[in-house]
């Protein structure tokens, strides 16, 4: 997490530089939605634990939620370059019975992008942008060794994210604009530890944390 915070302080301070040098506009946007999330290697998982538990079962982690935020700064009328701050979330746990298990897979998302957008109407603007980062585990796994077995603990790992997304603006007033992005991310941490001691499949392949889907953010843009 730390790491996470080095870029992101050295942003504000750039950005509070350039507000104050007047040179380039600047805003900040906050911004949610559902997530779509692969996570096939846990989906595994979490299909033996059910195999062990029926009738009991336990959801996929299929799904979540994602909430951020992002700063950036426009080089050209059309061109904008920022950092943004992402929390993925997805939980699941197996209950009503004395052998319980429970997956929950948080992940801190942090990227540098760059956005285009042009006007096609009046009070409408779109365009794409690109992003590129980190994404870093913060999750734990605990299942009862009577249903399956495998390591009890904290995950930690990194891996590479990257996004494509198709952007909309719709501008309130000169400084104030809901947003809505829509694409793809790529977010997988393939090298996931607990206690320093890598995870493997049942097939003895290396667990990964899959956070890649349908990208989707719904927010509001402020520019300063």
């Amino acid at each position: 997490m730390r790491r996470c915070l080095i870029p992101i302080c050295a942003l504000c301070l750039l950005a509070a530089t350039t507000v104050a040098a007047g040179d380039h506009p600047v805003a900040v946007a906050v911004t949610g939605g559902p997530a779509l999330f692969a996570q096939d290697d846990v989906g595994d998982l979490v299909w033996r634990v059910n195999d062990a538990a029926a009738p009991r079962s336990m959801d996929d982690l299929d799904g979540g939620e994602a909430w951020g935020a992002a700063l950036g700064f426009g080089l050209t009328p059309a061109l904008t370059a920022g950092l943004g701050y992402e929390h993925f979330s997805a939980e699941s746990e197996l209950v009503g019975g004395e052998a319980g298990a429970r997956f929950a897979l948080p992940a801190h998302a942090v990227r540098a992008f760059l956005e285009y957008r042009g006007a096609f109407l009046p009070w409408l603007e779109g365009g794409a942008g690109v992003g590129a980062g980190l994404v870093i585990a913060d999750g734990e796994q605990h299942v009862d060794p009577s249903l399956i077995d495998v390591p009890a603990g904290d995950y930690e790992g990194e891996g590479l994210l990257l996004e494509a997304y198709w952007l909309g603006d719709v501008l309130l007033d000169e400084n104030i604009a809901l947003t809505l992005s829509l694409g793809y991310r790529h977010a997988e941490i393939d090298n996931v530890k607990i206690d320093d001691a890598r995870l493997r499949n049942a097939d003895n392949s290396f667990l990964a944390l899959d956070y890649s889907g349908m990208l989707l953010r719904v927010g509001l843009r402020v520019r300063l």
